[in-house]
Protein backbone atom coordinates (compact mmCIF):
# COMPACT_ATOMS: atom_id res chain seq x y z
CA UNK A 1 0.00 0.00 0.00
CA UNK A 2 2.76 2.34 0.86
CA UNK A 3 3.72 1.57 -2.57
CA UNK A 4 0.70 2.60 -3.80
CA UNK A 5 0.46 5.47 -2.19
CA UNK A 6 3.91 6.58 -3.41
CA UNK A 7 2.81 5.85 -7.04
CA UNK A 8 0.06 7.98 -6.60
CA UNK A 9 2.17 10.94 -5.01
CA UNK A 10 4.37 10.49 -7.68
CA UNK A 11 1.17 10.80 -10.04
CA UNK A 12 -0.80 13.20 -8.43
CA UNK A 13 1.38 16.49 -9.54
CA UNK A 14 1.43 15.01 -13.16
CA UNK A 15 -2.07 14.69 -13.39
CA UNK A 16 -2.74 18.00 -11.56
CA UNK A 17 -0.55 19.67 -14.20
CA UNK A 18 -1.75 17.71 -16.99
CA UNK A 19 -5.48 18.79 -15.99
CA UNK A 20 -3.90 22.38 -15.38
CA UNK A 21 -2.35 22.32 -18.95
CA UNK A 22 -5.82 21.13 -20.39
CA UNK A 23 -7.72 23.77 -18.89
CA UNK A 24 -5.09 26.20 -20.22
CA UNK A 25 -5.14 25.17 -23.19
CA UNK A 26 -8.84 24.66 -23.42
CA UNK A 27 -8.79 28.00 -22.15
CA UNK A 28 -6.64 29.27 -25.06
CA UNK A 29 -8.14 27.86 -27.58
CA UNK A 30 -11.62 29.04 -26.51
CA UNK A 31 -9.77 32.56 -26.28
CA UNK A 32 -8.31 31.95 -29.73
CA UNK A 33 -11.93 30.78 -30.96
CA UNK A 34 -13.83 33.59 -29.73
CA UNK A 35 -10.94 36.22 -31.42
CA UNK A 36 -11.69 34.51 -34.54
CA UNK A 37 -15.45 34.37 -34.16
CA UNK A 38 -15.27 38.31 -33.28
CA UNK A 39 -12.27 39.10 -36.47
CA UNK A 40 -14.95 37.11 -38.65
CA UNK A 41 -18.00 38.64 -37.22
CA UNK A 42 -16.18 42.07 -37.67
CA UNK A 43 -14.74 41.44 -41.07
CA UNK A 44 -18.63 40.38 -42.23
CA UNK A 45 -20.06 43.58 -40.68
CA UNK A 46 -17.59 45.66 -42.42
CA UNK A 47 -18.83 43.76 -45.85
CA UNK A 48 -22.39 44.25 -44.99
CA UNK A 49 -22.16 48.19 -43.96
CA UNK A 50 -19.99 48.87 -47.10
CA UNK A 51 -22.84 46.90 -49.25
CA UNK A 52 -25.58 48.72 -47.54
CA UNK A 53 -23.93 51.60 -48.06
CA UNK A 54 -23.42 51.30 -51.47
CA UNK A 55 -26.93 50.42 -52.13
CA UNK A 56 -27.83 53.31 -50.42
CA UNK A 57 -25.75 55.19 -52.95
CA UNK A 58 -27.24 53.66 -55.66
CA UNK A 59 -30.27 54.31 -54.43
CA UNK A 60 -29.80 57.97 -54.01
CA UNK A 61 -28.18 58.29 -57.27
CA UNK A 62 -31.15 56.60 -59.13
CA UNK A 63 -33.21 59.59 -57.19
CA UNK A 64 -31.13 62.32 -57.65
CA UNK A 65 -31.13 61.00 -62.03
CA UNK A 66 -34.97 60.62 -61.50
CA UNK A 67 -35.69 63.99 -60.09
CA UNK A 68 -33.33 65.89 -63.00
CA UNK A 69 -35.02 63.53 -65.60
CA UNK A 70 -38.41 65.19 -63.66
CA UNK A 71 -37.35 68.54 -63.87
CA UNK A 72 -36.19 67.69 -67.32
CA UNK A 73 -39.96 66.75 -68.40
CA UNK A 74 -41.20 70.14 -66.28
CA UNK A 75 -38.52 72.57 -67.88
CA UNK A 76 -39.41 71.24 -71.57
CA UNK A 77 -43.06 70.80 -70.82
CA UNK A 78 -43.25 74.99 -69.60
CA UNK A 79 -41.10 75.76 -72.62
CA UNK A 80 -43.33 74.09 -75.26
CA UNK A 81 -46.34 75.53 -73.61
CA UNK A 82 -44.40 78.91 -74.27
CA UNK A 83 -47.13 80.98 -76.24
CA UNK A 84 -45.29 84.29 -77.59
CA UNK A 85 -42.30 86.61 -77.42
CA UNK A 86 -42.17 89.92 -77.13
CA UNK A 87 -40.03 91.85 -79.42
CA UNK A 88 -40.01 95.30 -81.53
CA UNK A 89 -41.40 95.40 -84.47
CA UNK A 90 -40.18 97.02 -87.73
CA UNK A 91 -41.92 100.21 -86.86
CA UNK A 92 -40.37 100.82 -83.10
CA UNK A 93 -43.50 98.92 -81.63
CA UNK A 94 -42.85 96.54 -79.08
CA UNK A 95 -45.44 93.23 -80.08
CA UNK A 96 -46.23 90.24 -78.80
CA UNK A 97 -45.84 87.76 -81.22
CA UNK A 98 -47.54 84.48 -81.51
CA UNK A 99 -46.26 81.07 -82.16
CA UNK A 100 -47.55 80.82 -85.52
CA UNK A 101 -46.56 84.72 -86.09
CA UNK A 102 -42.83 84.22 -85.37
CA UNK A 103 -42.27 82.41 -88.82
CA UNK A 104 -44.03 85.60 -90.97
CA UNK A 105 -42.21 88.26 -88.79
CA UNK A 106 -38.48 86.34 -89.25
CA UNK A 107 -39.26 86.30 -93.09
CA UNK A 108 -40.51 90.21 -93.40
CA UNK A 109 -37.00 90.83 -91.32
CA UNK A 110 -35.03 89.30 -93.68
CA UNK A 111 -36.47 90.62 -96.47
CA UNK A 112 -35.62 93.66 -94.84
CA UNK A 113 -31.93 93.17 -94.62
CA UNK A 114 -31.99 92.24 -98.47
CA UNK A 115 -31.62 88.17 -97.24
CA UNK A 116 -33.90 85.59 -99.21
CA UNK A 117 -33.34 82.20 -97.64
CA UNK A 118 -32.93 81.56 -93.72
CA UNK A 119 -29.56 81.94 -92.73
CA UNK A 120 -27.18 81.06 -89.42
CA UNK A 121 -26.71 83.73 -86.86
CA UNK A 122 -22.65 83.92 -88.23
CA UNK A 123 -23.78 84.25 -91.65
CA UNK A 124 -26.45 86.87 -90.22
CA UNK A 125 -23.86 88.75 -88.18
CA UNK A 126 -21.45 88.88 -91.13
CA UNK A 127 -24.14 90.02 -93.70
CA UNK A 128 -25.16 92.67 -91.31
CA UNK A 129 -21.51 93.26 -90.86
CA UNK A 130 -21.25 93.89 -94.73
CA UNK A 131 -24.09 95.59 -95.77
CA UNK A 132 -24.43 97.79 -92.32
CA UNK A 133 -22.14 100.79 -94.07
CA UNK A 134 -24.48 100.79 -97.10
CA UNK A 135 -27.49 101.66 -95.21
CA UNK A 136 -26.03 103.87 -92.40
CA UNK A 137 -27.39 107.35 -92.54
CA UNK A 138 -23.34 108.95 -92.04
CA UNK A 139 -22.70 107.18 -95.29
CA UNK A 140 -25.75 108.37 -97.34
CA UNK A 141 -28.22 106.14 -96.04
CA UNK A 142 -31.79 107.07 -95.04
CA UNK A 143 -32.08 107.27 -91.35
CA UNK A 144 -35.72 105.93 -90.71
CA UNK A 145 -34.70 103.32 -93.51
CA UNK A 146 -31.58 102.38 -91.05
CA UNK A 147 -33.71 101.78 -87.72
CA UNK A 148 -35.66 99.50 -89.91
CA UNK A 149 -32.77 97.09 -90.99
CA UNK A 150 -31.05 97.51 -87.44
CA UNK A 151 -35.09 96.63 -85.52
CA UNK A 152 -35.01 93.55 -87.77
CA UNK A 153 -31.31 92.45 -86.97
CA UNK A 154 -31.75 93.19 -83.77
CA UNK A 155 -34.87 90.81 -83.66
CA UNK A 156 -33.38 87.80 -85.67
CA UNK A 157 -30.47 88.08 -83.30
CA UNK A 158 -32.84 87.95 -80.30
CA UNK A 159 -34.66 85.11 -81.96
CA UNK A 160 -30.94 83.23 -82.87
CA UNK A 161 -30.14 82.95 -79.14
CA UNK A 162 -33.61 81.60 -77.88
CA UNK A 163 -33.24 77.61 -78.40
CA UNK A 164 -37.10 77.45 -78.42
CA UNK A 165 -37.44 80.09 -81.29
CA UNK A 166 -34.76 79.12 -83.80
CA UNK A 167 -36.76 76.19 -84.94
CA UNK A 168 -39.82 77.86 -85.12
CA UNK A 169 -38.62 81.18 -86.61
CA UNK A 170 -36.31 78.63 -89.18
CA UNK A 171 -33.01 80.63 -88.45
CA UNK A 172 -30.89 77.69 -88.85
CA UNK A 173 -30.87 76.46 -92.27
CA UNK A 174 -28.10 77.02 -94.43
CA UNK A 175 -28.02 79.60 -96.71
CA UNK A 176 -25.61 81.76 -99.30
CA UNK A 177 -25.32 85.02 -98.49
CA UNK A 178 -24.06 85.88 -102.09
CA UNK A 179 -25.04 84.06 -105.45
CA UNK A 180 -20.74 83.67 -106.02
CA UNK A 181 -20.65 81.29 -103.07
CA UNK A 182 -22.36 79.05 -104.98
CA UNK A 183 -19.61 78.56 -107.28
CA UNK A 184 -16.88 78.61 -105.00
CA UNK A 185 -15.77 82.50 -105.73
CA UNK A 186 -15.75 84.77 -102.63
CA UNK A 187 -17.86 88.02 -103.21
CA UNK A 188 -16.25 91.24 -102.82
CA UNK A 189 -15.74 92.69 -99.61
CA UNK A 190 -18.01 95.30 -98.25
CA UNK A 191 -14.89 97.80 -98.46
CA UNK A 192 -14.82 97.99 -102.50
CA UNK A 193 -11.48 95.69 -103.01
Amino acid sequence: MAAAIALLLTLVPTLVLTVVLTVVLTVASLAVLWWTISVGLDLSLALMDRATQASRDELALERIQRQARDNQRRLHAARQQRQGWSLTDLDGQRRWLERSQLAAFTRSCRLELELLDPCSWSELRRHWRRSSLRWHPDHGGDPAHWLRKQRAYEALRQLSRDPWASPLARTVQPALLHSRWRFGLRPQHWWGR
